[in-house]
């Protein structure tokens, strides 16, 4: 057991200072990624703690995140998630088989994020910056028939 516990510090101690920082991007040099994420559900919780089952949900987002060196030391960031679709399908009943509610679907622009990031400090092994983002509300709200 003592041996598995050096052997772990030592491991953890190695691993911390043989890699590297997030550093900032170059002057004139960048990072971009295109990227898609999905998420569907078809209960939730409520606010009882118990899971209730509802209409499917989904929701579907193409995003492209970059950083981009203004400078050695300022940087931008942005992740545009410039494809956003959100959808709900129909709920019919098993008893009858009739629609109890019609499926809807809107798709948009979503909510961007911009930055700045600033380096406070660099060392051979050691990085330290400090990044300012704000959310800008660009995306449509409250579409769909019940404002979800």
């Amino acid at each position: 057991m003592k041996k598995l516990l050096i052997l772990s510090l030592l491991f953890v101690i190695t691993c911390q200072f043989s890699t590297h920082a997030q550093w900032l991007e170059k002057k004139g040099n960048g990072y971009f990624k295109l990227s898609a994420w999905t998420l569907e559900a078809d209960r939730h919780y409520t606010n009882s703690g118990a899971i209730d089952p509802n209409a499917t949900r989904g929701t579907f987002n193409l995003n492209l995140y970059g950083k981009y060196g203004l400078s050695d030391n300022w940087g931008i960031i942005a992740y545009i998630p410039f494809y956003v679709k959100t959808y709900q399908n129909h709920q019919v009943s098993i008893v009858t088989d009739e629609t109890l509610s019609e499926g809807e679907a809107h798709s948009s622009f979503g909510d961007m994020d911009l930055g700045v990031e600033y380096r406070l400090f660099k060392a051979s092994k050691h990085a330290f910056s400090v990044a300012l983002s704000l959310g800008v509300p660009s995306g449509d709200k409250e579409e769909g028939s019940d404002g979800s």
